[in-house]
This record gives C-alpha cells, sequence and structure tokens, in this order.
C-alpha cells in the first residue's frame, strides 16, 4: 500500500477550477456540490416546498391528525360572511324591518361578539386542547465497533403561549437486552445527550436558508450548561416547536455476567453480488417489525404470511437463515423494492406488431407522510439512485444514510421496534405537563459479513485462507 499526500492549497492545485468538485467527490461523494443552474430550474418547477429529505421528514413531525385544521377557502368563507351579516344582513334587520336605524349601535357590537365567540370555539374544537408531540428515534448499532447512536427528533403542539422546561433523556437499556442486564456496560459514552433546535433546510418560511431580517423583542431561552435540556423555550399558541437530540455511546458486555450473550450473533457470507448466505440471530429486548436485511445490492425480507397478510417479525433469540434453503425469506434488488418498480405489458403500433412489455418505477410521493417508508429512503436514498429518483436533496441527513456501507462488506438490518428509545420531559410553569406522544422508533443494526472466494465447484474458502499459489501477488 502507498501513501502520498498533496497540498492543495498551492499551486498547481490551488488555480485548478474543478478543485471543489474533486475535494466534494472525496469528502462527501458528491452531495454537496449544486450546480446553480441546475437549482434555478428546478427551484422555478417546484411548488411544493419541500427540496430535502429532512423537510420531509419534518412534514411528519407536523402532522397531529386529532389537530384538524380548516382549510384557507373555509376561513375565507367565513369572512365573507361575517361581511355580509355586519354589512346588508344587518341593514334589512335595522332599516326594512325595524325602521329604526340607530338601533347598529347595539345589533353591531352584538356581531362582533357572536363572531368572536364563534370563531374562538371553532379554534378550541379544531386546534385540540391537549399539548401533544411526535417522536422519532433512529437507534444505530455497530456489532464490529460496539458503537451505539440514538438520533431523535420531537415536535412539540402548545396550546398556549407558555414557556417549557425541557430535558432530554435516553434509555438504550430498555432496548438492547446485554446493556439491559448489566448498565454498567455503556462505556465511553455521552454523558449527557445533546438537545438543540431543529430547522428545515429551506429557504421558505421558517427555513435556515430564508433571508434573515431585523427582529425585535424576540423570546430568549437558554441551554443547560450540560446541554441535555432547554429552559424558558417559548411556544406560542395552537403553534409548534421542532427538536433534535442526539446521544452516543459504546457498549461493552460485563465479565462479571454469566456468558452474556452478544447483541447480534452471525455467520453471514457472500460469494458476491449481493448473494448472502448463513444466519442471524439478535438478542434486542424488543421484537423487530416489519424488518429487512440490505446487502450489496440486494435485500432479504420475510415472505407475508397467505392468511393473514402480514409479514413475520424478528423475534429476539431467534435465529433466522438466509439463502435458497428457507422459502419463507425472499430476496430483491434494493432499487425494485424500494422504487416500487413494476411492469406493464401493452400492443405495439407500428409495423413490427406484437406485445411488449415495460418495467416502469412508481414515481416517488413527495408529499407522502408514511414515516416507514421515508426513513427507509433516508437509510438507503443513495443506494436506490438519490435525487435521481426521489427528486430530493439530502444535505442535512446525509450522515444517516448507510448506502456506502453496503459496498465495503457490512449488512444493514433495519426493522422497527414498538419502544421509545428517549423521553423528553416538559414543564410548564410549576406545574408538570403531560403530553399525547405519538412516537416510532427504528433500529438499524450494522452486521459484518465475510467475503468467500469460489475455488473450484465443490467447495468454497474464504479469501484469507485460500491456497498460497492461488493468492492475489502484487506486481
Amino acid at each position: 500500500m502507498s501513501l502520498f499526500s498533496l497540498d492543495l492549497a498551492k499551486p498547481p492545485l490551488v488555480k485548478w477550477r474543478p478543485l471543489p468538485v474533486v475535494i466534494d467527490k472525496i469528502v462527501s461523494g458528491g452531495k454537496l456540490y449544486v450546480n446553480p443552474m441546475k437549482v434555478k430550474k428546478s427551484a422555478s418547477l417546484s411548488h411544493s416546498g419541500i427540496t430535502d429529505l429532512s423537510t420531509q421528514l419534518n412534514a411528519v413531525q407536523e402532522n397531529f391528525p386529532e389537530v384538524k385544521r380548516v382549510s384557507y377557502w373555509f376561513v375565507m368563507g367565513i369572512i365573507l360572511l361575517y361581511i355580509v351579516v355586519i354589512g346588508p344582513i344587518d341593514y334589512l334587520i335595522v332599516q326594512r324591518l325595524f325602521k329604526r336605524p340607530q338601533l347598529t349601535w347595539i345589533t353591531f357590537p352584538i356581531w362582533v361578539c357572536l363572531g368572536t365567540v364563534g370563531a374562538l370555539l371553532l379554534g378550541q374544537s379544531t386546534n385540540g386542547n391537549r399539548i401533544r408531540m411526535n417522536q422519532i428515534d433512529i437507534v444505530d448499532i455497530d456489532t464490529t465497533t460496539q458503537s451505539l447512536r440514538v438520533q431523535s427528533w420531537y415536535t412539540l403542539y402548545s396550546i398556549n403561549n407558555e414557556r417549557y422546561e425541557i430535558q432530554a433523556t435516553f434509555q438504550p437499556q430498555k432496548l438492547l437486552t446485554s446493556i439491559k442486564t448489566e448498565p454498567s456496560a455503556l462505556a465511553h459514552h455521552t454523558k449527557y445527550p445533546l438537545l438543540s433546535w431543529s430547522g428545515i433546510p429551506e429557504d421558505t418560511y421558517t427555513g435556515i436558508y430564508r433571508t434573515g431580517g431585523a427582529e425585535f423583542n424576540y423570546p430568549e431561552y437558554n441551554l443547560t450548561a450540560q446541554g441535555d435540556g432547554i429552559q424558558n423555550l417559548p411556544i406560542s399558541v395552537w403553534s409548534t416547536r421542532s427538536l433534535t437530540a442526539i446521544y452516543r455511546a459504546r457498549y461493552s458486555t460485563s465479565k462479571q455476567a454469566p456468558s452474556p450473550a452478544p447483541l447480534v450473533e452471525s455467520n453471514l457470507s457472500s460469494i458476491g453480488a449481493g448473494a448472502l448466505e448463513g444466519e442471524f440471530t439478535h438478542h434486542l429486548a424488543v421484537p423487530l417489525d416489519n424488518w429487512l436485511i440490505a446487502y450489496g445490492s440486494r435485500v432479504y425480507l420475510p415472505r407475508r404470511d397467505r392468511k393473514t397478510g402480514k409479514k413475520a417479525s424478528a423475534l429476539p433469540g431467534v435465529s433466522i437463515s438466509l439463502g435458497s434453503a428457507n422459502y419463507q425469506i425472499q430476496y430483491q434488488e434494493i432499487v425494485n423494492l424500494l422504487t416500487r418498480m413494476h411492469s406493464r405489458s401493452f400492443q405495439r403500433d407500428d409495423d413490427l406488431g406484437g406485445e411488449e412489455v415495460l418495467i416502469e418505477q412508481t414515481p416517488y410521493d413527495i408529499l407522502g407522510r408514511n414515516v416507514d417508508d421515508i426513513v427507509t429512503m433516508l437509510t438507503f436514498h443513495t443506494a436506490v439512485g438519490g435525487k435521481g429518483y426521489t427528486q430530493l436533496e439530502n444535505h442535512s441527513l446525509n450522515t444517516m444514510d448507510l448506502s456506502p456501507l453496503l459496498r465495503i462488506d457490512r449488512a444493514v438490518l433495519f426493522g422497527r421496534v414498538q419502544h421509545p428509545a428517549s423521553q423528553l420531559k416538559l414543564n410548564s410553569g410549576n406545574s408538570k405537563t403531560m403530553a399525547d406522544n405519538q412516537q416510532a422508533t427504528f433500529v438499524r443494526i450494522i452486521i459484518p459479513v465475510t467475503k468467500i472466494k469460489v475455488i473450484n465447484k465443490n467447495y468454497l474458502l474464504p479469501v484469507d485462507k485460500l491456497p498460497i499459489d492461488t493468492q492475489p501477488r502484487e506486481k
């Protein structure tokens, strides 16, 4: 192996025009450099206000099914009706019916009071009367380095003008069996989770790329010294505030515990082309629902039950075998699965005639609100074609894309669990405020894969165990 270094700040490289693009390719795989002409063109065609996967994820967080907001057309209709009532109808009542125009000094305040009370009742019925919170947790586990990362997003909905005391706490021990039995197994961890505000990468209203302006008397709030909380966070009536928190740790099983089981036991191997053989067993505290395991260009997932139509969950301690021998597991190309590729046939209308089959991808729904689909696409965004398929960038959350690992002898086990990995504590004033919590937790486990090279048709050997005469030689 040969290593060499170059000084990019000295000639001749410093004067090389493509240098920024080359650096971007090396550092981020070409995600940061954007052609200004393409941005201008896409901006003129996009009217959804969503240009990044982070914005779409935030839109899911901002969606509260219990809060049924009225449409703009309904509001304009109410305003028009109000104008008609205090104008022509009031005139007909006081002028034609009672024939006393001076009564408008009485009827007009009555209409105003009725309109105010009606608007207040309508607002309370449609905006709800309870504080609510949407929460998404993504737990990443690397079985090779024994690293743990928990990324959480919270969106709070307030029903009053309030200031809140907020603190984030993480409890991964409730998800991980090996750590649950020995809490001291979490070592070299972030003592406190880091909590901060979260913004969308857009140039629209509330976007972090929006042009700044002068603001006066904007309410202040403070971060705690440990970084795990926010003091006096202001939230206006019937509005939301988005936050994010991250927690990192290294886990290890305790030597004092009697034969502690690792989080994942596996003997996965591959002969190339994304083909996986072997078994894996997870020892999480909860089952993995809607699970799949991706490697290379393929993805393996359970078949649906013919009677119930549901997929089997990956239960803790139950071994799952991959390969052609297990008919309950199917595999697909990851692009075909996530893009919902389908085929349709049609009759040719040219001189050749006959039937032709056309294979198409289902367009990605930018306005979709299915959190499972969005987090899955966030995990394998590059593997399915990136912006070429979704028409969305992935700048803010590009570190959540695990597609590069699929090419370096790593498989990604992805699934959803029915247990939160973090908790956001709220306090309003002197009393503790309880919020309705809707949460979704996803677990992504990185598993090493052993490459196997075919020597002949009778047996397979790992690369490091090849005979000396078949091992690659240096030139």
